[in-house]
């Protein structure tokens, strides 16, 4: 346990020890295709899109946290059923890795989120909303005050029940 908080300890220090400090804050739009699936319904599987705005604060040029508030756009429907997510809140910690490319880093992301889903089945509607843990990792390309990243993000995943997928990421830096 001690050599997990020295080397977390370790990584902010040096997180927040380069020279150039970049900070500041940022706006973008979030773009999410999730498969919503749960071990409680073997074979059940949705998949749904989700758009988010999302604001964030860069703290230097390789750690920002950000806030992120979403909806979905559509909803699976498999027989009578159908299903959506309602809402999506959340922040994250988000760390970034520079490649020897120009432009290029890989990126991750840990934070927390409460996600909404809300659906119908024979007739009659449900709605169930939680926290949880979020995560993501990817490729970031960045020019200028524009940043573009791909990679996968899981928005909920709670007990046996997840909602994980394609994630594509624009924003601006004021």
């Amino acid at each position: 346990m001690k050599k997990i908080a020295l080397c977390t300890a370790a990584l902010v220090a040096m997180a927040f020890s380069t020279s150039s400090m970049a900070e500041g804050i940022y706006a973008g739009v979030g773009y999410n295709n999730l498969d919503l699936t749960t071990d409680s319904a073997p074979g059940f599987k949705a998949n749904v899109d989700m758009l988010s705005a999302i604001l964030g604060y860069k703290i230097n040029p390789n750690l920002a946290v950000e806030g992120r508030i979403g909806a979905g756009i559509n909803d699976d429907t498999f027989g009578a059923s159908s299903l959506e997510v309602d809402s999506y809140i959340g922040a994250n910690v988000l760390g970034t890795l520079p490649l020897t490319a120009h432009n290029w880093s890989l990126y991750g992301t840990l934070g927390y989120g409460y996600a909404s889903f809300k659906g119908r089945a024979n007739g009659v509607g449900f709605k169930d909303d939680k926290g949880s843990l979020n995560y993501g990792a990817g490729v970031m390309y960045s020019t200028g005050p524009y940043s573009v990243r791909a990679g996968y993000e899981a928005l909920y995943d709670r007990g046996s029940s997840q909602a994980d997928g394609f994630a594509l990421t624009a924003t601006y830096a004021f």
